[in-house]
């Protein structure tokens, strides 16, 4: 086998267990002017291929300001701004993420957990 194909194997075998594996990130919380709504997306199956596709499709709708996929929880957390903070909002989100070949519901608001707990 040649030798630059082995040496790019090696650094794609450290590199992508050392991506998917990385220590979770804080959770953003909306600001006064913002509101936090969580989409259940039930059927992801990678992180590095679901998550950039689920953002981009729920950053396509106006007025969403963040969004945080949690690829463990199968959940993305979007922070909208307050004039999108609606009920027909949040169906162009779902309907977002169906379109890009997802399923998607809204989850119960609960407080979620980015960092886990060693038992």
């Amino acid at each position: 086998m040649n030798t630059k194909i082995v040496f790019l194997l090696g650094i794609i075998a450290f590199l992508v267990p050392n991506l998917c594996l990385s220590a979770p990130k804080e959770a953003k919380e909306p600001t006064k002017d913002q509101c936090l709504v969580q989409l259940k997306v039930a059927d992801m199956a990678c992180p590095m291929g679901c998550s950039p596709v689920i953002s981009k499709a729920i950053k396509s709708v106006k007025g969403v300001a963040s969004v945080e996929v949690i690829f463990a929880q199968r959940l993305a957390r979007v922070i909208a701004n307050k004039p999108a903070c609606n009920k027909p909002t949040e169906k162009k989100m779902i309907e977002a993420v169906k379109k890009a070949g997802y399923s998607c519901e809204l989850a119960k608001n609960e407080p979620t957990k980015t960092k886990t707990k060693a038992l």
